[in-house]
């Protein structure tokens, strides 16, 4: 079981289902998000399950600056970071055409940006130790993308070409990479998504919140995946039956996503 734990987006969802799931196996965690008062929150729950170490610090993933200023931090603390997990992320749902150029720079400035800053600035070590293991979250919506979704899917497709990528640079170096791809979970993202085109006309987020509650997962079964994962040498890793029933559609039958795709628009 890895020491020190690193989790971007850890005030809610996933990512503090993550924090408690490593907490009760005894990991020291670096929580890190913009929000402070869940910050404190999961600090305090982590901290009663046990884990030997909580550091609760708010750091934007999108801004290059305050991840540098961080990883200062981190270092100066002289502790050796084991795993990485890249689970902040934002939601836009809206068409490509009603997708404004701002909206854009939110997602991918969170979404796949945040990924690769904090990584960069915390694998040099990890390379040096010859260990350590990144988990980026990603999304089965990285297997298929409805219209719906254009900008997020779009994010989280770039993110598994990135966890791709970086495994293959990563393994001479002794380095694990694996890119986590949740279906449907029932999260407060859609409580903060962007609704844009025909979706912000109708405000559909009680109906995206009613169907992500009725279909999805909860953040405990990713979270249970991701300790797990951690220490395995896996490179995709799909969670719920539609990760999955998605990943292998799009392998052995990629003309019905198709034509799911053109009923979906």
């Amino acid at each position: 079981m890895p020491r020190v734990v690193v989790i971007t987006g850890a005030a809610s969802g996933i990512g503090r289902a993550t924090a408690l799931g490593f907490a009760a196996c005894g990991a020291e965690l670096e929580l890190i998000d913009i929000d402070r008062v869940g910050l404190s929150s999961v600090g305090d729950e982590a901290r009663a399950l046990g884990a030997p170490g909580v550091s609760t610090r708010e750091v934007d993933v999108a801004d290059e600056r305050s991840v540098r200023s961080f990883a200062s931090e981190l270092q100066r603390s002289e502790r050796d970071v084991d795993v990485l997990v890249n689970n902040a992320g934002v939601l836009v749902a809206g068409g490509f055409l009603d997708t404004e150029p701002e909206d854009w720079s939110w997602i991918l400035g969170v979404n796949l940006l945040g990924a690769v800053h904090i990584t960069k600035a915390l694998l040099p070590r990890m390379i040096a130790r010859r260990k350590g293991h990144v988990l980026n979250v990603a999304s089965a919506s990285a297997f298929w993308n409805p219209p719906v979704l254009t900008a997020y899917g779009t994010s989280k497709y770039a993110l598994l070409g990135f966890s791709e990528a970086l495994r293959s640079e990563m393994r001479p170096h002794g380095v694990r990479v694996t890119a986590v791809c949740p279906g449907f979970v029932s999260t407060p993202i859609v409580d903060h998504m962007r609704l844009r085109g025909s979706y912000a006309e109708r405000d559909t987020r009680g109906l995206a919140r009613r169907f992500v509650e009725r279909r999805g997962v909860t953040p405990e079964v990713v979270a249970r995946a991701i300790v797990r994962a951690a220490d395995r040498d896996i490179g995709v890793l799909p969670v719920g039956w539609d990760a999955w029933a998605l990943n292998w559609t799009k392998r052995l039958f990629p003309g019905i996503l198709a034509r799911l795709a053109r009923s979906a628009g």
